[in-house]
Order: C-alpha cells, then structure tokens, then sequence
C-alpha cells in the first residue's frame, strides 16, 4: 500500500543557523548541529537521516527494513553549483521528507540563506533526481497540498504526487528569467490542490501573468 508519511523533525535545534541573509523567513530558528531524522510507516519502517555541519546540510542516508540497500549522497557535491560545493543551510522550519511506500523518499528543504527550494527524488536502489527549482509551501506564498510537490523550470509548472508518483505539467508558453535565489522578483504566488494549479508571474513590464488548468491528481 502506498503511504506518505509527513513527519516533524526529529530532535531540536539550539546554536544559530546563519544570521544576516536577509531571508529571516527561512532561517529564524536556531541548530544544534545534530542529525534531522525522519522515520516512516510500519510497513516499511523506512528512515531518512540528514546530518549537518555548521546548520548546513552535509549527507543524507535514507534506507528501509525490506532491502538491503542504503542511499547515501554528499550534499555539498550532490548539489553544486557550477561544480563547487554548495553548503546548504537548514533548519527545522523548512524541511520535511514523505516516503512513497518502497519506492522512493521524497525530501523537500529551502536553503535559509537564499530561500532557494529544493525537491530530491531518493530511489532505494535507482537513479536520484535533484531539483532546484521547487516551489515548496514553506514559503507564504506557495500553497501546496500535502500530498503534492510543485516546480519549475522557467517555462512550466510541474507538479507531483509523492503518494501515487502521477505527475502533471501547466506550460508558460515563454521562459521567465528566473532567479531562484531571489524567487519572487518573478514568481509572485503559487497554488496548487489536487483539482487545480494556479501560478502568478511577474512579466518584463512587472505586470502580472497567471496561468492556471484543472487536474486529476
């Protein structure tokens, strides 16, 4: 049976979590440095555990009691940028991780110095997809149902369901210059249920522009 299992951090944070960004809403809380766990359904039992180095995300192990197999990625190099190490700050307040029964475990966080989204796609023994344009409902202005994960590419809206996997897509029909580091220059708001995604941008003459189309999701 399929399950997703949206679970508070284990553990609490304590020491400072990078101060001065500018992106309080990300990164107004406190770490301590010790690992973020999240544990799954009895079924499966499955268990993802970040550890963090200075409130930035350094691994992330993610296995289950019905394989042999553990996952494990360097966060630094798993998400570079233009193929430096990329020292992502989290905190409790911005992440959250849901487990698609044996098949893969979803991990969603926005870097609290940027505010930057993330999405990683962890297979239990395949391929991982890492995206770095997710539109995650962490931010006020985003709103996602629970079951759901939306991103982009610039040009379209995409949107998963972490339960089933079923995915659908609404397209711009031209590509929005996006910064993802400073989101809202160009997004201005997101909403996506299950029946519906709506997305608001910003266009060149900073009018806006909305889009939207029905789903079955």
């Amino acid at each position: 049976m399929r399950t997703i299992i949206l679970l508070l951090v284990a553990g609490s944070f304590f020491a400072s979590c990078g101060s001065g960004s500018g992106k309080a809403s990300f990164c107004d809380t406190t770490c301590s440095g010790e690992k973020i766990v999240f544990n799954g359904d009895a079924e499966f039992n499955q268990k993802l555990e970040i550890t963090l180095n200075n409130c930035a995300a350094d691994s992330i192990m993610w296995t289950h009691d019905k394989t042999a197999a553990v996952g494990l990625v360097y966060v630094p190099e798993f998400l570079h940028k233009n193929g430096q190490p990329n020292h992502i700050k989290v905190n409790k307040s911005a992440i959250k991780c849901a487990f698609q029964d044996s098949s893969y475990a979803w991990l969603s966080f926005n870097d609290c110095k940027t505010g930057r989204g993330y999405l990683l796609k962890l297979s239990y023994g395949g391929a991982h997809e890492k995206i770095a344009g997710a539109l995650n409902d962490f931010d006020p202005k985003f709103s996602v149902h629970p079951d759901l994960r939306a991103y982009t590419d610039r040009g379209n809206l995409f949107v998963v369901n972490v339960v089933t996997g079923q995915t659908d897509e609404l397209t711009f029909r031209e590509s929005y210059d996006i910064d993802f580091d400073n989101i809202h220059d160009i997004v201005d708001s997101v909403n996506v249920t299950k029946e519906k995604m709506f997305i608001s941008l910003r266009g060149k003459n900073g009018k806006l522009k909305t889009f939207e189309k029905a789903i079955s999701l």
